[in-house]
């Protein structure tokens, strides 16, 4: 009777090889923002983050998708112009040697955190500084809008539905080029200017409230009931 699509990026791209004669309608998958934000205030799982470093990371299956190799050249770009940088790939996956052996390659293996499978990562996004994605592709990145739901700044590169999330014009969050070296100058800033890492951090807090799960749930509800 309908299609429904989870971002109008992934919408656009499916019609433009097979048109559509039906109704169709674009819903976002529903976030638990409560439970959520809950979850992000019990107490730290890994009390040897160090609240004086510039802590910050990204959440995903390790796989080359992802970008994982992307951002631990970041990484050593960061700690090259002296940022006391810390980052912390939150996830397992077929790749976790292949980048454990680069982080020791580039000479960051001290400065990253390989945190394994875990069942709260809220707690890592609350209490970093910036999530960055640097997928190749995406469908409406759910890590991103976690990250919003807990008041953390997003650096992204420009793919599925992050313009949708993070507005056209950095509105709620950076999105850059998907090019390294532009996703590089999107993430020192937020290292370089403390000021401008709390303007975003609050425009987190306010772009979370779009995605509350109740107003998700009506969404889809009055959708279900107009067909």
């Amino acid at each position: 009777d309908a299609v429904v699509f989870v971002s109008d990026d992934v919408k656009t791209a499916f019609c433009q090889w097979f048109p559509l004669n039906k109704r169709s309608a674009v819903l976002y998958n529903i976030f638990d923002s409560h439970k959520i934000q809950s979850l992000s205030l019990e107490d730290p799982i890994d009390p040897s983050m160090d609240p004086t470093q510039l802590n910050w990371c990204s959440l995903g299956k390790l796989i080359p998708l992802k970008g994982w190799s992307r951002m631990l050249k970041i990484q050593r770009k960061l700690l090259d112009e002296d940022f006391p940088a810390h980052f912390y790939l939150i996830g397992e996956g077929p790749q976790r040697n292949e980048l454990e052996q680069l982080a020791v390659q580039l000479g960051i293996r001290d400065s990253v955190t390989f945190t394994g499978y875990q069942t709260n990562p809220y707690q890592y996004l609350a209490r970093c500084m910036l999530y960055v994605c640097a997928s190749d592709r995406e469908g409406l990145s759910t890590s991103v809008v976690e990250s919003l739901l807990v008041g953390t700044p997003v650096c992204t590169a420009d793919v599925g539905g992050m313009r949708e999330i993070l507005g056209n014009h950095d509105d709620y969050g950076v999105v850059t080029e998907n090019d390294d070296e532009e996703l590089y100058r999107g993430v020192r800033r937020f290292f370089a200017e403390p000021a401008y890492r709390l303007r975003y951090a609050e425009l987190a807090m306010e772009r979370g409230k779009f995605f509350d799960r109740n107003a998700s749930i009506q969404k889809i509800e009055d959708f279900l009931l107009s067909i």
